[in-house]
């Protein structure tokens, strides 16, 4: 158990690494969409979808779920911000540019989980 706590903590570390770096990419600017948490939930999802393929098909071991899963994607990818931004967003006034955000990315993200599922599957089959 504290093997899987140790892994959730390196693995957090390196997501947030990941988060820090896109905020320093694309630095948020109040009423523009914000593309750095975007891009974070989106890609994370995508390789969600793609470890979660590859962890129930045994390609993976599920001893790194935690490392991977719960650390890596869940600092990497951070829903806090996406609602804090959007909260911006109807702050300044930018009502549907809020309301094409929270829609683009729940949409976008929900489609990257089943895209990463897809790739994973299409890979494993093509390596066999």
């Amino acid at each position: 158990m504290l093997m899987q706590f140790l892994g959730v903590a390196f693995g957090g570390a390196l997501g947030a690494c990941v988060r820090f770096a896109l905020v320093l990419l694309f630095p948020l600017v109040p009423g523009q969409w914000p593309m750095a948490s975007f891009i974070a939930n989106v890609s994370g999802c995508l390789i969600m979808g793609a470890l979660f393929y590859l962890i129930q098909q045994s390609h993976i071991p599920f001893s790194f779920k935690p490392l991977l899963m719960a650390g890596f994607l869940g600092a990497m990818t951070t829903f806090s911000s996406f609602a804090l931004e959007a909260w911006l967003l109807l702050e300044h006034n930018a009502h549907l540019l809020a309301l094409a955000y929270l829609v683009a990315s729940v949409m976008a993200c929900v489609l990257a989980i089943a895209l990463g599922y897809a790739l994973a599957g299409w890979g494993a089959k093509a390596l066999v």
